[in-house]
């Protein structure tokens, strides 16, 4: 693209996906063949917009120090508030992969981090549209998670433990602060009948949700239930 600021680029990109807008596309109403092409147009839209992000973060990530003990990550924040969320890197390190990582914020804080399957994740904070460089460090053992434990079936911590049936459902919720147990049932994933008797792009007609649901989805391999 021309010039630092690309603005036929955001222009022609922005139109095209502008014209996806369009009442019958955006509501559901239009014909098969016309989300062929709507669907072509925000894939090209989407790869306009995703190539001059990456070429405008590349840029700033360039300038930045990056400088400190071990493989330097630097995490953006697209959005307009600031983030806390997991980040997921893969990373060639020069002795082969460690037992374990431990993970440094610019602060010299360290974030929550572990392996898996050969990628680390640890948990960031940006700001809004915003950077922040973490640096992974090779370990013989993790930080202590203190009372996060995570198996097939089960997920737990301080304040609650979640707990998977055989069928792939949540069977329980369990709050220890209140010594409560929080499902009264199974959380479900249901398959109903919706074929509403006018506009089915948008209308729910309320006795088929009230029926009772067609099937459950379960978890490949479980046994039958009913």
């Amino acid at each position: 693209m021309d010039g630092l600021i690309p603005n036929n680029g955001f222009n022609d990109a922005w139109t095209l996906e502008l014209a996806g807008h369009f009442h019958d596309l955006a509501a559901g109403t239009a014909t098969p063949r016309a989300y062929q092409y709507s669907w072509n147009d925000d894939n090209i839209a989407a790869n306009q917009f995703a190539g001059v992000l990456t070429s405008a973060t590349e840029s700033i990530a360039s300038g930045m120090d990056t400088q400190g003990k071990g493989t330097p990550i630097l995490v953006y924040n697209p959005l307009n508030i600031a983030r806390e969320d997991v980040v997921e890197a893969q990373i060639a390190f020069p002795g082969g992969l460690p037992k374990a990582v431990r993970v440094y914020g610019s602060d010299g804080k360290e974030a929550p981090a572990q392996l898996e399957d050969g990628k680390v994740l640890f948990l960031a904070q940006a700001p809004s549209v915003g950077y922040a460089i973490y640096h992974v460090v090779p370990a013989e053992s993790s930080a202590a998670n203190g009372t996060v434990k995570v198996t097939e079936s089960s997920l737990e911590n301080a304040r609650y433990r979640v707990q998977l049936n055989q069928f792939g459902d949540v069977s329980s919720i369990y709050d220890k602060s209140l010594n409560k147990e929080l499902l009264s049932a199974p959380i479900r994933l249901a398959i109903s009948t919706d074929v509403p008797k006018q506009y089915p792009a948008w209308n729910m007609d309320f006795d088929q949700e009230q029926a009772a649901p067609r099937a459950y989805v379960k978890r490949p391999g479980a046994d039958s239930r009913g």
